[in-house]
């Protein structure tokens, strides 16, 4: 698999952007919602984890020693930009990620699709 690029990865989901990881293309078996923490050379994510309620739920995975509050060093190809989630209106719902709001990865795609 090809890696990012760089300059497509920062200007789509740089720091601070809201993004998600989602688990299935029917979308009922949910997503993962997270914030942009760094951005490194080759393309890849620090990503800060955030429960469907908007609640920071740090690492999921095995820390090893690293750190504990975000997922380092994450694949950008498994992460698409999306609007900051309205957690009032998905706290309560089961199968929230069909209520995230996806933002286009390429925009250069968007102009020639319409």
């Amino acid at each position: 698999m090809k890696a990012p690029n760089i300059h497509d990865v920062a200007r789509d989901m740089p720091e601070g952007a809201w993004v998600a990881s989602f688990h299935s293309k029917s979308l009922d078996l949910g997503a993962r919602i997270g914030r942009v923490k760094w951005v490194y050379d080759d393309g890849s994510l620090d990503i800060v984890l955030y429960s469907k309620t908007g609640a920071r739920i740090g690492r999921e995975s095995p820390s090893m020693g690293g750190p504990k509050g975000f997922e380092p060093y994450c694949c950008a190809d498994n992460w698409e930009p999306i609007e900051r989630p309205d957690f009032d209106s998905i706290a309560n719902v089961g199968f929230y990620a069909r209520h995230l709001v996806r933002l286009r990865r390429n925009r250069i795609e968007e102009k020639s699709d319409g």
